[in-house]
């Protein structure tokens, strides 16, 4: 599914007046949700998910064609693990 039409499903669905309002929502949302994951770690949306931010510590690779040694930045990432009731319903 593409943005433009998660957007008018989110408009149809909540009876929205307009597709900026629908925009706005699922902006507003996904904000959030990454600021609550930055600042604490980890969200957990009761009977769907949990968001965890998940950080890979720097650490010294190989290039493959060379064999030289190369440094790997530490990276942050997020993490979602669908909850069981949401893994049962997929799975019917």
């Amino acid at each position: 599914m593409k943005k433009n039409e998660l957007l008018d499903k989110i408009k149809k669905d909540l009876e929205l007046s307009s597709r900026q309002i629908a925009n706005d929502t699922l902006e507003g949302i996904t904000d959030i949700i990454l600021d609550v994951v930055k600042e604490e770690g980890k969200l957990k949306i009761p009977g769907f998910g949990t968001f965890t931010l998940k950080k890979t510590k720097a650490k010294i690779g190989r290039n493959p064609r060379t064999g030289e040694a190369v440094e790997i930045a530490e990276k942050k990432s997020i993490k979602f693990k669908s909850e069981k009731t949401i893994d049962e319903w997929l799975n019917e």
